[in-house]
């Protein structure tokens, strides 16, 4: 049967990928004698393999006491210190996505040239195999001028490489900074994705946290529009992207598993690029008070990587 073309300036909807984050230095393994400055813990790319993840986001890379780009800021874990996860998740067909920046540490973008940042996204690319490069900047500690102007070069040089600013949003979408970021990088030339931390809103345990991520995703599309005014909302949901943090957040909301369904099916129906979450660490059993790195704070996970188990069902 001849295949039905799409109608005349319609998108064909793409599918929601999904790819949790990675702090690489939580967690990670320092006791394994032929790795003396510690490794990733291969037990998440396990995980990401066996659940059939479509990508991970590796954090943070971030400048180290001599400005070289190292994970966490620690010299003793240069770029390619995070290679053997990368080849793992690679030999799976699992996408790499190196995330900049953090909350945490000044960005290479501030401490080296644009000469050094191209420099540096290259090796990212050649030496982890990174098909996207991810810039997470939430604090002050970064360029972005300098930053676009080396993305320009690395877009010319790859053109295959996908590009995504994570931001910090409201359900009503970016605030005024987040803004501004999005239109230098449409002014260097750059079309980005645009990430949405869905996350610490400050509203407390009564905030539906499902619909909250609907919300930032909603309201990306229609900001997006403004800098991209002759895209259609398809083309403006393969833009946007949304990040929730799992269980329990820091202002005590919880994302929960209904949450996921609620997120999940809105990102199915409407195309949205890629759902993510904050973090494959946190993707554990275990409660507490507050917000933790190591497990998810959310009583009714009742086994290892069951947040990320159930957002594949779900954006299947």
């Amino acid at each position: 049967m001849a295949k039905i073309p799409p109608i005349q300036g319609e998108m064909m909807m793409n599918k929601t990928l999904f790819a949790p984050y990675l702090d690489v230095t939580v967690d990670a393994i320092w006791n394994d004698p032929l790795s003396p400055n510690g490794k990733p813990n291969p037990k998440y790319s396990q995980a990401a393999i066996s659940h059939s993840v479509d990508g991970v986001y590796l954090a943070f890379l971030t400048a180290d006491p001599n400005n070289n780009a190292a994970w966490g800021a620690y010299s003793s874990m240069p770029i390619a210190w995070a290679k053997p996860f990368c080849d793992a998740l690679i030999e799976a067909n699992i996408k790499v996505i190196v995330s900049f920046g953090g909350a945490a540490n000044y960005d290479v973008s501030a401490r080296q040239t644009v000469d050094q940042l191209i420099a540096t996204y290259q090796e990212v690319i050649d030496i982890l195999g990174a098909s996207q490069l991810d810039f997470d900047f939430e604090n002050d500690l970064y360029d972005a001028d300098k930053t676009f102007t080396a993305l320009s070069t690395i877009v010319k040089n790859n053109p295959d490489i996908t590009l995504s600013l994570t931001l910090p949003v409201m359900p009503y979408g970016l605030v005024e900074k987040g803004l501004a970021l999005v239109q230098k990088s449409v002014n260097a030339g750059l079309k980005m994705k645009v990430n949405g931390m869905a996350m610490d809103y400050g509203q407390g345990t009564d905030k539906n946290m499902g619909q909250a991520a609907v919300d930032v995703a909603t309201s990306l599309k229609n900001q997006l529009k403004t800098y991209y005014p002759t895209l259609t909302d398809a083309e403006l949901y393969d833009l946007v992207q949304v990040t929730p943090m799992i269980g329990l957040n820091d202002d005590r909301s919880m994302f929960n598993f209904n949450d996921i369904n609620t997120l999940s099916n809105f990102a199915k129906t409407n195309g949205v690029n890629l759902i993510s979450m904050w973090s494959l660490t946190r993707d554990r059993v275990g409660v507490g008070e507050s917000a933790s790195a190591s497990y998810s704070g959310n009583p009714e996970q009742t086994k290892d990587f069951e947040y990320t188990e159930r957002f594949t069902n779900a954006l299947k």
